[in-house]
């Protein structure tokens, strides 16, 4: 009978012992760079808002959830404004504005309450300051791509880690880019740059008052044609309505 060769014997028990320490972390390397190809926003992190322009010319004033705020727009389809749940505000020209609320820690809520996580185990996973504001647990979400995940981790970071991709491509819509955004003790992120086109960009903003979302779209889900600046008439003119009534004492 042949016997094997001490390299050989060497290579089987390298073989045995990688298999056994690494399995797991390469069956989730293999899958995360299949699962997400063709995912985009997947590999995207969160880039500083470049363009900070403001659109000021007319527009109108609008407070819905306790929020104040202007978009730069007067053509507002004032008879097909709907609330159920959250508010839809159409235009005439097309363009409709999705706004929701919702508390500054609503979104780890739904996460430990869809995946049937106590909070001990979640501060265990993605550490204490994401359960005080789901600003850091975006924050911690938006930064991990699939090319986060590397061989050396350990088992239950892989897992981390992989949890954490799959929550951001559920959050971040479309494919255009992700960036920070803040203005009046807002802290936030938005989905997509407006110079591509996408057909939705999302804008997401935390304060220790809770969250408020806007959400850009067109009848039919064609390309937008705002502009950044536009956007940005939004987001630098929301106000908490209790902050404003204190400003006015």
């Amino acid at each position: 009978m042949r016997k094997w060769g001490i390299p050989t014997a060497l290579a089987l028990v390298s073989i045995g012992a990688y298999a056994w320490f690494f399995w797991f972390q390469t069956l989730m390397l293999i899958e995360m760079h299949y699962s997400y190809r063709h995912i985009p926003i997947a590999h995207m992190t969160p880039v500083q808002l470049s363009d900070h322009r403001i659109d000021s010319d007319g527009g109108t004033k609008l407070s819905f959830y306790g929020y104040d705020f202007e978009v730069p727009w007067k053509d507002i389809d004032t008879e097909h404004i709907q609330s159920k749940g959250l508010i839809l505000i159409p235009f005439r020209s097309g363009l409709e504005i999705i706004v929701g609320h919702g508390s500054s820690h609503m979104l780890v809520d739904t996460v430990m309450e869809n995946t049937k996580t106590d909070r001990g185990d979640f501060r265990a996973a993605y550490g204490a300051p994401v359960l005080q504001s789901d600003y850091e647990f975006l924050k911690l979400a938006l930064n991990v791509t699939p090319a986060s995940v590397r061989l050396a981790d350990s088992k239950q970071e892989v897992a981390r880690k992989s949890s954490l991709v799959l929550i951001k491509t559920l959050i971040a819509a479309g494919d255009s880019g992700i960036f920070e955004v803040q203005a009046n003790g807002f802290r936030g992120f938005q989905y997509g740059n407006p110079g591509n086109h996408p057909k939705r960009i999302t804008v997401t903003l935390c304060s220790a008052d809770g969250e408020v979302e806007f959400s850009f779209s067109r009848k039919g889900m064609t390309p937008l044609a705002i502009s950044q600046a536009e956007i940005n008439r939004v987001i630098q003119t929301v106000r908490y309505k209790s902050e404003v009534e204190t400003a006015q004492k």
